[in-house]
């Protein structure tokens, strides 16, 4: 310890401030009582010059407990905002990125499965059409089985060159005309699912700001508790400043009361 130190000299004595000064008050009016004036100020002044060093060093003591005190909180608050960080960063933020993904991709699996039901559909439409071939088509069928049953293969191969022509004919026209239905079905099909994903995207898009909303509504809470905390700190620390510094002052003014009192009489 520093001997210059009064906190050092009371503790090397084992003595605590107030103990030592209460020594030194009575050397100073033994002093007095025996006439020695000039010790008696020199132990005054001695008095006045060590509660100087007492106060300035309580001082530095209290204003590095006050900082380290701020400090601690602050670095706690950090703490807090970095842990509050991470939370929303690595688990709530990617569980709710990767719902969306899920989300979405349910969806277009959905969509796949409907457009797979829709051509399904127009096939089975297309095959009971073609189950019903016109009266034309029949009546040749009926005229190639006849020949052929009559052994007349000659011409039920000519009517059956002229059915095949005749059905490819009626099939590409029919291809034809359900070829604008069947797009128009498939169109009406993807707009109503191009709409649904839009609306999925939508929805959790606002979902995803609103979670950007509590996290800062979480960071607003945390800096608000701090500055609570942190007011709280400064006005118990500026109490404590009072405190210190009242206690001096009341020193100092016993001090001076007893330097004016006691002023010493002129040689005789």
């Amino acid at each position: 310890m520093d001997s210059e130190d009064p906190i050092s000299i009371f503790a090397d004595m084992n003595l605590n401030s107030d103990d030592f000064f209460q020594i030194l008050e009575t050397h100073r009016k033994s002093c007095q009582r025996e006439g020695r004036y000039d010790e008696a100020e020199l132990t005054r002044l001695r008095i006045l010059e060590l509660r100087a060093h007492e106060e300035q060093t309580k001082k530095a003591h209290l204003q590095a407990r006050h900082k380290a005190e701020k400090s601690s909180l602050l670095e706690a608050h950090k703490l807090e905002m970095e842990k509050l960080s991470e939370l929303w960063t690595t688990e709530i933020m990617p569980k709710f990125e990767e719902s969306v993904k899920i989300t979405i991709a349910q969806i277009e699996e959905k969509h796949k499965n409907e457009m797979n039901d829709l051509r399904k559909r127009q096939e089975i439409d297309f095959d009971k059409i073609k189950a019903h071939p016109p009266s034309e088509i029949l009546n040749l069928r009926k005229r190639m089985d006849t020949f052929a049953s009559a052994g007349e293969y000659a011409d039920a191969k000519k009517v059956k060159a002229q059915l095949f022509e005749l059905e490819n004919d009626w099939i590409n026209r029919l291809e034809d005309k359900l070829k604008e239905k069947w797009e128009d079905q498939i169109d009406k099909l993807i707009d109503k699912q191009e709409k649904e994903v839009k609306s999925t995207l939508a929805k959790m898009d606002k979902q995803r700001q609103l979670k950007r909303i509590q996290w800062k509504k979480d960071e607003e809470l945390l800096t608000k508790r701090y500055n609570n905390v942190r007011s709280d700190l400064m006005n118990q620390q500026k109490i404590e400043k009072q405190k210190l510094a009242k206690e001096f002052s009341v020193k100092r003014q016993a001090m001076e009361s007893i330097s004016s009192k006691s002023k010493r009489p002129k040689d005789r």
